[in-house]
């Protein structure tokens, strides 16, 4: 595209076993079409403004990425899932900026900067690694979906704001069923219930979790960060945390508790039904009023 006209109203692909190749940035600020073939963003940056209608399948078409290009998404409507193309499913940056929802058809790296103002990313049941600066919405306004089979991990080099999950369907579109936190030095701040799901993992190794009165429900395998210098909880006495699962699986390490005031290791409830295992931490309770 030429330089300082890097625009198009519409772009429809419909070209089967094709690929159309960036070679420069480009916004689509109308009607964005992919029945067929495949785009590849080739280190540039594909902005989609206005509707968005990928393809209906992997098979049918998907989206090339690597670790220097970008996708911004701030379209009114977004029809079917984003397929990212086998062994390129990876972006720099993600921004997501509108009030539809983006399904991952396909696993997807962001190395880069993940900024989610608004809208909602539904992770459906496939897997999201979030290794950069990532930016969640400052509002519920905007939610990162879950299910009873997707994985989300979280290796950020800095949060900010809360992570609000989608309330719609509690203990499905709040859950996730295999979760890691390794943000060495970062604060992941719940802004609503999170559930990690039945038969899956919650493996805690760097980071704060500060629960910010919000519940906390583990009812898979849990591995809590090996010492307090690595990973601890930031309670309040309306936080709360759940163990459950009966027999669900191992917990491995302690639950450590943020020590910097008799608020932060305080918990308003702590729910612990898991046969023959073991919970281990300094806490205060404070009844309910």
């Amino acid at each position: 595209m030429t330089s300082g006209a890097q625009t198009l109203k519409h772009l429809t692909l419909n070209g089967s076993g094709q690929t159309l190749k960036l070679g420069s940035n480009l916004t689509v600020g109308g009607a964005y079409t992919q029945t067929k073939g495949i785009v590849n963003i080739n280190g540039n940056t594909l902005t989609l403004s206005g509707t968005a209608t990928l393809a209906s399948s992997a098979a049918n078409g998907s989206t090339t990425g690597s670790s220097t290009s970008n996708l911004a998404v701030s379209a009114t409507a977004i029809t079917n899932s984003l397929f990212m193309t086998v062994g390129s499913q990876m972006l720099n940056n993600l921004t997501l900026n509108g009030s539809s929802t983006l399904t991952l058809g396909t696993p997807l790296t962001v190395g880069g900067a993940f900024t989610q103002s608004s809208g909602t990313l539904s992770l459906g049941t496939q897997t999201l690694t979030l290794n950069g600066a990532v930016t969640f919405p400052a509002s519920a306004a905007g939610v990162i979906k879950g299910s009873i089979s997707c994985t989300f991990a979280l290796n950020a080099t800095s949060i900010t704001n809360p992570l609000f999950m989608d309330q719609t369907t509690v203990g499905t579109s709040n859950a996730i069923k295999f979760f890691t936190l390794n943000s060495a030095g970062q604060t992941l701040t719940l802004g609503n219930n999170l559930v990690a799901y039945t038969g899956g993992t919650y493996t805690h190794t760097n980071g704060i979790v500060n629960l910010n009165g919000k519940t906390l429900t583990l009812n898979g395998s849990i591995s809590f960060a090996s010492a307090i210098a690595n990973g601890s909880y930031t309670g309040s006495s309306a936080s709360s945390i759940s163990i459950g699962g009966s027999t669900a699986g191992t917990i491995t390490n302690s639950l450590l508790m943020t020590q910097t005031s008799s608020s932060t290791n305080s918990l308003r409830a702590l729910v612990l039904n898991r046969n023959t295992k073991t919970l281990i931490q300094k806490i205060t309770f404070h009844k309910r009023s």
